[in-house]
């Protein structure tokens, strides 16, 4: 069984990071060999109900900085300023505040690592980001191709 830490930053979105921390929650809820899992998040000054909306949310913890530190480097003082805390987890997910995820989406990455581990592999995995039937980000190798670009899915 493994425990999760979850890390983003966000602004001003409360509606989307509403739907993504309760869409995130209730697949680690339902995936096979999570024992616990906590948000560790960095509001960067939302003046919307963002900070209101976290503080509040189960197993989370927040951190509300003075603005304009955008996605990098939120998720850099966020890491930081919550190291001691994340270290103790087994995975560590840093997400962007607007994902939505498939409820097997983590059992086949929990999978995927459990294999990676057993074979002493040094590895990264990714869950792709999906739009419109097409990977936006994640999960995907690059390279040209006689000058045309490509992508093919990175398998574990």
């Amino acid at each position: 069984m493994f425990n999760v830490a979850l890390i983003c930053t966000c602004f001003n979105r409360v509606k989307l990071t509403r739907k993504s921390l309760n869409s995130i929650t209730k697949v680690l809820k339902n995936t096979k060999k999570i024992n616990k899992f906590h948000f560790f998040m960095l509001d960067d000054n939302s003046k919307d109900q963002t900070n209101k909306f976290l503080t509040n949310f189960k197993d989370t913890s927040v951190l509300k900085s003075k603005g304009n530190l955008y996605w990098a480097r939120g998720m850099k003082e966020c890491f930081n300023y919550f190291y001691n805390d994340i270290i103790k987890y087994d995975i560590l997910i840093p997400f962007n505040d607007d994902i939505i995820l498939k409820k097997n989406n983590l059992n086949h990455l929990i999978d995927k690592y459990e294999l990676l581990l057993k074979k002493k592999k040094l590895f990264l995995l990714s869950v792709p980001c999906k739009f419109n039937n097409k990977i936006i980000y994640g999960g995907q190798k690059f390279k040209y191709n006689s000058f045309i670009p490509s992508f093919k899915i990175a398998k574990p």
